[in-house]
């Protein structure tokens, strides 16, 4: 009957110390994976939340500019600017 527990306590210990080599294997591989995507996305040259957001409020800004302008053009009466010219085709 010894034996037996014996064996049991030593299959025990082997599937504890297995499952905590998964664990740690697992840990270690979600490191690794989230250190690549990183490395992947630095080399994207992605734009920064912060730079975006300083862009987007100036590029808001301008439309609102050139909304402006074109209301105060509308109401000075002022003539159309003529279309701009299409550049000529050169032969080949």
């Amino acid at each position: 009957m010894k034996k037996d527990n014996n064996f049991l306590d030593d299959l025990s210990k082997v599937a504890s110390s297995a499952v905590s080599t998964m664990m740690t294997i697992k840990q270690d591989l979600a490191t690794y994976i989230k250190q690549q995507i990183k490395l992947a996305l630095k080399s994207m040259d992605f734009v920064s939340k912060n730079d975006f957001r300083a862009l987007k409020k100036s590029v808001e800004a301008l439309h609102a500019e050139v909304a402006e302008l074109k209301a105060s053009h509308k109401k000075d009466g002022d003539v159309k600017p003529k279309p701009a010219k299409k550049a000529k085709k050169m032969p080949l």
